[in-house]
This record gives structure tokens, C-alpha cells and sequence, in this order.
């Protein structure tokens, strides 16, 4: 591949900065195994359960409903390119399983596309992680093209260990890829401002279309190429609005549809709907979802690029970029035109999570890699060169070293298993199946447990699912035991599988973290916990840290700082049982146990079910020590959550909640009023909840 624009590497080859072109590939190669490496490790966490990272089954059941031979997602709140990449990505284990007698037909291949998700859902991860390594050899190019070879390296370098971007190339899900496209991209706009060439033009159209084909706001790349053709050197008198050089500015416009369209086919015949999905997320960008935590203009830089790229980086970055508009502005204004179009765009969305602030995340790097450069050429004209490259080394590795150690505490975490997980295992080897069991927490903070075949049907209704209740209604009936039926919970009462009932569900699992979102119980169902169940069961893997900082609007159970004390991903879960109905005659609080030495064998004949005393929690398993003693409820409480501290700026109401909290062995007592409490809670996001009568300790 030409160079471009290398006159960046002057001074620092004069000085003897720049390493040969051998030690330069070999370098490259290192950065892209270390990215690789941080990339995939961890790549199966929380499978088989497949919600533990929102919005990846979506992209997987569509790619899976591609091969059925019908390509239209009818679904465009985002784009399809990453769809049907990893349609693409399951070719291979469909030619594999054809050629070993796995698959007799398309057809089979469907079936286990539903059937076997967790593996499919792996093979997404696994694209979006290539696409996030190969991000690390982009941003080498376009540095070392724009700023020279030295800085290029320490740019990779950055690129290679930033947490933000290592996190969610674990992810099967756009951001990551769209990253890719951008970079990509943007390389070939800096081959236009420097060269002119109608090529560059070409290329960089194709780029931005399938960026803008991954997600929308790929769009914006045609404001660095304005900004790059308008500011390009031309000869006396050439005018950038000749006729030659608009047509160039055509040739993008024209690649650019291309591309998109070429990735997202279906937006020409769809156009209504795409237009009313654009539309759809438009609004939730800018009024946020139930709750709001503030807005990007304040959230990105504040806490999720300052944690995401740790803040010796992030501040190197911010510095950099200044310093290179200083030295070159004309390709500074190129650089920078993206992340100004993007944070005008963005400014004031309520919509905000962590991930959104990924495509800033390259020029970040580059920002820093020219202050550590710039340090080092300076150092060079004074000291020896061998000195000088091991100053470089040693700034470059302090900037990272803050990402670099979240990169390792989360990969860490990531391999371990999933809280979800080890509470589905409790449940399958003490409950007996086909228990009636309720789950008010979101489906990603669920136990997916087996289905019975009336909550299959009843989750799976219509023509459109018909395929995916077949299957499911197949493999339950192979799988030889009762599954769960699916309970819900509105303002007329419980439902079983879709049908009202009078009874109430025997188990309740609730799901407890700092998410605030996410977690807690509605008002009538806390009233209903604290007249009708006992708790039974306290699943306490992780004891959360005020100092952590959760993105609260994504219901992803981690932390995204503050990683150290955290045991393991997911959240911690409350199993309540119903207690017996002294207005009833029988045993209407007799929960059905199964002694795990009788789960595969069935119960002994003539041995009774086990009493609720089994139900109490044994050492191990990831559960604390002193969760043995059954937590004690406080009276309910009708409080407002105000929101300050590490994610948000002035406080503001952001939802009511009705809440219990609860005493745990050796924990703090933190309030004694039925009618209201004052004091911190969940971490990441320290609430107030404040009442008429509040007191704290």
C-alpha cells in the first residue's frame, strides 16, 4: 500500500525515531495479536444464557431468518450490513455440517440457527471481534499516513488496549463494526485531501455507505470530506467547485448510496418503514428511554470516554488533537470534522449509553500517540536515540496503563461464569420442573430456564414465529421433562401462559443490582412479597462498591469502572416462596424440591418433596457466606430517585419506584422509616430517596 502524506516522518526518521519498515511490520503483527488476544478472550461469556448482552438476538435471528431465502428484516431501527455479515459467518458451519451429515438440508440448518443458539450467537461475537482487531491495522495506516510511521505505532498501540473498544468487540453488535467502516473510511478521505483523485473519492463513498449501512450516522463522513476537498492544496487559480472536482464530490455521493444500499437492499422497498424506525429511534435519542441520566454532550466526555479510554489517555487525546491543530491545521480540520459532526449531532440526546462513544475512539488514540510522539522528538534532539525510544515506550505505556488494567479485569471477569448461570443450575437441581416460577426482572436479567410447551406457544404465538415454536415445541418434547410456564404480572393479576388466573406462582425470583432501570419490583408485587412469600433463597455473588459506575440505561451486568471488586458478571437474585394460605385447607405452601442426587433418576417412590428448609442456601457456589440467614424486608417505601453523582451532573427527578430494601447479615441498617429513607444506594448512580420523614445513619 502507497504512503500518503509521510512528510510527518521527517523529523523523527532524522532524529532516528522511526523504526526500519521490517521492525515496523513486526510490530504491526505483535499489536494485532495483542488485540486479537484481549479481543477473544472471555468471547463465551454468559452462553448459553443468550440475553446477557442486549440486542446481539436480534441480529442473530435475523441473520438465522436469512436463511430461509427471506432477506427482508422488516426491521430497520438499525441497519442490515451486520446482519448479514454474520448470516455470512454461519456459512461455514453450515458447509462443515453438510459435509459431516449434520445438516441433510437448509431446513436443518434452520433449525439448529434456533435450536442451538448459544453457538450462533458465539459466531457473531467472534465477527464483530475481527472487526474490532482489524480496526488496530486501520488506525496504524491512517496515523502513519497523516502524522508518520512513529506515531501510527503508538496509535495501534493505544487502539489495541482501549477498554472502551476492547469491551465491545466482545459483543455481537453494530458499534464495533461501524468503528471499522469509519476508520476505513476516513483513510480514504485523508487520501483525497492529500492526493485528488477520483479513486480516493470512490473508495471513501464505499466506505461511508456501508458505515452508514452498519448504522446511520455512518452519514456523517461526508463532512470531513467536504472539509478535506475544500481545503486541499490546488494550483493557482484551481477552484475546488470546478466541474472536474464537483464531479468528484459526486463520485462519492454516488458510492456512498451505493454502498449503503448494497448492504441495506431492502431500504428502497421499505422505505416507509425505514423512514418510521429512523424516526422511532430519532425521538428515543432525544427523550431518552424511562428513565434519563443526563445527556451525551456531558455523559461522553465526563464518564465513558474518561473511563473508557482511562483518563492519562483520554486527557493525552484531548491534548493531542489540540496540538496538531496547532502544528497542521488544514489536516487537524480533516480529523476533526467527524467527532465535531457527531458531538453537534448527539449533544443533546437523553438516549446515552456507553457504546455510543466508541467511533471517537481512533481519533482519540491518534490525539494521544502525537503528544507522545511530539514528547519523544523533543526528547531525541537532546539525549541519545536509545534513550529516547525507551522515554516513548515508558510514556506510551503509562498513558494506556489504566485501560490496559480494565482491559484485564474485565476479559477476567468475562471469563468466569455468569451469576444467571450458576443460579440456573441451583434451580434445575432443587426445584422441581414445572414448579410455577415468576420472574419480574426484563428478559436480560431473567434465568432462562427450560419452557414448558404452553409457554412456548404462548411466547412463540402467530405466523411469523411459527418456525421458532415448532422447533422449540420439538426439543421440548425430546427433552422428556416438564419446563417452566410462563408467568406475567399487569394490573389485572397473574397470567399463566397467556391465561388470568386467581393463583399465585409458588417461587418468585427477583433479580437485585445497580441497575436502576432494571432492577426492583414494582409497588403491587412488593405488597405481595411482603403479605403472601418468605424469603427463601439469598444468591449473593457480588457485594457492590458506591465507586463503581454502571451505564445505567443498558442492561449489562458489569460495571463499566470500577472493576476490581466485582466476583463475577450478572446480578444477584432473591428466590421468595409462597406461603402457606391460612384462609386454604391443604399444603398451598408446600414448594415441590428435588434432592439433586434424585434430579436425573426421579424421586424415590413413597419419598415426600423436600420443605422449604432445602431451600436455604449451602456454602459454595458463588454464594457469600451469611446469606444463609434469611434477609428481613422494611416496610415498603414510595420514594423518588434523584440521580447524581458519577453518572449525571445537577440532580433532577429521573422516576419513582416503589422498592424494598433489605438487612443482610453483617450489612448496614441504612433506614428505619415506613415512610421514607435517605441514603446511598446502587452503585454507579447514587441515588437519594428522600420522604417526608427521612433519617440516614
Amino acid at each position: 500500500m502507497e504512503d500518503v502524506g509521510a512528510a510527518p516522518d521527517d523529523a523523527s526518521r532524522a532524529r532516528g525515531l522511526v523504526p526500519r519498515r521490517s521492525m515496523r511490520t513486526a510490530l504491526v503483527v505483535s499489536l494485532v495479536v495483542l488485540a486479537a488476544v484481549v479481543r477473544f478472550w472471555g468471547l463465551r461469556f454468559g452462553l448459553p444464557h443468550t440475553e446477557c448482552r442486549p440486542d446481539e438476538s436480534v441480529i442473530v435471528s435475523l441473520a438465522g431468518q436469512f436463511w430461509s431465502g427471506d432477506l427482508d428484516p422488516r426491521f430497520f431501527r438499525y441497519p442490515t450490513l451486520l446482519m448479514y455479515a454474520t448470516a455470512m459467518a454461519f456459512g461455514p458451519d453450515y458447509v462443515a455440517g453438510r459435509v459431516l451429515g449434520r445438516y441433510p438440508s437448509v431446513e436443518a440448518f434452520r433449525e439448529a440457527i434456533i435450536e442451538e443458539a448459544p453457538r450462533f450467537h458465539l459466531m457473531a461475537r467472534v465477527l464483530v471481534a475481527l472487526f474490532g482487531t482489524a480496526t488496530v491495522v486501520v488506525v496504524y495506516r491512517l496515523a502513519s499516513e497523516a502524522m508518520g510511521h512513529d506515531t501510527g505505532l503508538v496509535a495501534a498501540f493505544f487502539q489495541s488496549l482501549t477498554y472502551l473498544h476492547v469491551r465491545d468487540s466482545h459483543f455481537g453488535t453494530t458499534d464495533v463494526p461501524l468503528t471499522f467502516f469509519l476508520a476505513l473510511a476516513t483513510l480514504f478521505v485523508w487520501r483525497s485531501h492529500v492526493r485528488g483523485r477520483g479513486a480516493d473519492y470512490a473508495w471513501a463513498g464505499l466506505m461511508a455507505g456501508l458505515a452508514m449501512a452498519t448504522k446511520y450516522l455512518g452519514l456523517l463522513v461526508a463532512f470531513p470530506l467536504a472539509v478535506g476537498h475544500l481545503l486541499r492544496r490546488r494550483p493557482p487559480g484551481a477552484s475546488a467547485l470546478a466541474p472536474a472536482e464537483l464531479r468528484k464530490l459526486g463520485l462519492f455521493g454516488l458510492c456512498l448510496i451505493a454502498g449503503f444500499v448494497a448492504a441495506t437492499p431492502f431500504a428502497l422497498p421499505e422505505w416507509r418503514r425505514l423512514f418510521r424506525d429512523v424516526q422511532t429511534d430519532w425521538d428515543y435519542a432525544r427523550s431518552g428511554y424511562w428513565m434519563v441520566f443526563g445527556r451525551a454532550w456531558e455523559l461522553h466526555p465526563r464518564v465513558f470516554l474518561w473511563h473508557g479510554l482511562g483518563p492519562p489517555q483520554f486527557l493525552a487525546g484531548a491534548a493531542g488533537l489540540a496540538a496538531f491543530a496547532v502544528r497542521r491545521p488544514r489536516p487537524a480540520a480533516v480529523f476533526l470534522a467527524f467527532p465535531v459532526a457527531y458531538a453537534v449531532l448527539t449533544a443533546r440526546d437523553r438516549l446515552v449509553f456507553a457504546r455510543y462513544a466508541i467511533p471517537l475512539v481512533p481519533v482519540l488514540c491518534m490525539g494521544a500517540a502525537v503528544l507522545v510522539t511530539a514528547a519523544g522528538e523533543r526528547i531525541a534532539g537532546r539525549w541519545p536515540v536509545a534513550r529516547a525510544r525507551g522515554l516513548v515506550v515508558l510514556a506510551a505505556l503509562a498513558t494506556v496503563a489504566p485501560s490496559a488494567a480494565a482491559v484485564f479485569l474485565f476479559d477476567r471477569l468475562l471469563a468466569r461464569t455468569d451469576t444467571r448461570l450458576l443460579t440456573r443450575a441451583w434451580i434445575e437441581s432443587h426445584v422441581a420442573p414445572g414448579e410455577s416460577l415468576y420472574q419480574p426482572a426484563e428478559r436480560w436479567g431473567t434465568v432462562q430456564l427450560p419452557l414448558s410447551e404452553a409457554a412456548i406457544v404462548h411466547r412463540y404465538p402467530g405466523k411469523d414465529a411459527a418456525e421458532r415454536r415448532r422447533v422449540l415445541l420439538g426439543h421440548a418434547q425430546r427433552r422428556g421433562t416438564p419446563g417452566f410456564d410462563d408467568w406475567t404480572l399487569d394490573e389485572r393479576g397473574f397470567a399463566r401462559n397467556g391465561v388470568p388466573t386467581g393463583d399465585l406462582p409458588r417461587l418468585i425470583l427477583v433479580e437485585r443490582s445497580p441497575l436502576v432501570a432494571y432492577s426492583g419490583v414494582p409497588a403491587p408485587l412488593a405488597e405481595l412479597l411482603a403479605a403472601r412469600y418468605v424469603p427463601r433463597r439469598g444468591f449473593l455473588y457480588n457485594v457492590w462498591d458506591p465507586r463503581q459506575v454502571f451505564d445505567q440505561q443498558d442492561a449489562f451486568y458489569l460495571p463499566f469502572a470500577g472493576l476490581g471488586g466485582v466476583e463475577r458478571p450478572g446480578p444477584n437474585f432473591e428466590l421468595y416462596a409462597l406461603r402457606p394460605d391460612p384462609a386454604r385447607s391443604g399444603d398451598a405452601g408446600q414448594i415441590a424440591l428435588v434432592d439433586p442426587a434424585q434430579r436425573d433418576g426421579g424421586r424415590a417412590p413413597g419419598r415426600p418433596p423436600l420443605g422449604t428448609e432445602a431451600m436455604l442456601p449451602a456454602q459454595g457456589e458463588g454464594i457469600a457466606a451469611g446469606a444463609e440467614t434469611e434477609p428481613q424486608l422494611l416496610p415498603r417505601l414510595h420514594v423518588l430517585v434523584r440521580r447524581s453523582g458519577p453518572v449525571g451532573g445537577a440532580e433532577h427527578d429521573v422516576a419513582r419506584r416503589d422498592t424494598h430494601d433489605e438487612i443482610r447479615p453483617g450489612g448496614r441498617v441504612h433506614a428505619e422509616h415506613p415512610h421514607g429513607v435517605a441514603r446511598d444506594v446502587l452503585v454507579g448512580n447514587r441515588e437519594r430517596l428522600t420522604g417526608q420523614d427521612a433519617r440516614a445513619r
